[in-house]
């Protein structure tokens, strides 16, 4: 709970609520221009919170969605990613140097531009989609050997555990048959 309140403070700086001789009430714009935080995760030795934080445009009327780093004993939040769509769903590599993420296309293409897996490189910012697959990825969740990143891959009328090797692209499906799987412990 401190940590979300930290967090909290830290990426929304701005006042919204009605104090001294300029008083006023809280308007839908207001609301509109909130962050929405979600999905914290604490990298491997406790010291960074990878966030998505949320942002709308009423101008577009649609959202965007960015990974963020927050150092838990504060200092000045980090934008991680770059998304003009959404990012979510952040998962630390055990050397806590790479945050494994799924990304998504624009809202219009959401059939076209499904889900995909995205590894961004914490110090350098650089990222990268190592296989891009014809169907949607979620839950990321990295190997203990830093390099492979496991996760759930939507096939027709199904959900199956897979394995995507981050350097080489390669897909090794972990499961099959007419099946939901909706989870991965490593």
């Amino acid at each position: 709970v401190m940590l979300a309140v930290a967090i909290l403070v830290a990426v929304l700086p701005t006042p919204l609520c009605a104090q001294g001789p300029g008083k006023r009430l809280m308007t839908p714009q207001d609301l509109w221009a909130m962050k929405r935080l979600s999905n914290p995760e604490l990298s491997p030795d406790g010291r960074t919170a990878a966030i998505v934080v949320q942002e709308w445009s009423i101008e577009k009327n649609k959202p965007t969605s960015n990974i963020w780093l927050v150092p838990v004993a504060g200092g000045e939040p980090r934008r991680l990613t770059t998304a003009q769509a959404a990012d979510g769903s952040p998962a630390w590599s055990p050397d806590g140097r790479k945050i494994a993420y799924v990304r998504s296309g624009e809202s219009q293409w959401i059939y076209y531009m499904p889900w995909q897996l995205a590894v961004v490189d914490v110090q350098s910012g650089l990222e990268s989609q190592p296989a891009l697959l014809d169907q949607f990825v979620i839950k990321p969740v990295w190997s203990a050997d830093n390099r492979h990143v496991f996760a759930l891959l939507e096939s027709p009328q199904a959900m199956h555990a897979g394995k995507v090797d981050t350097l080489s692209g390669q897909v090794s499906r972990l499961s099959a048959g007419a099946r939901f799987d909706y989870g991965i412990a490593v």
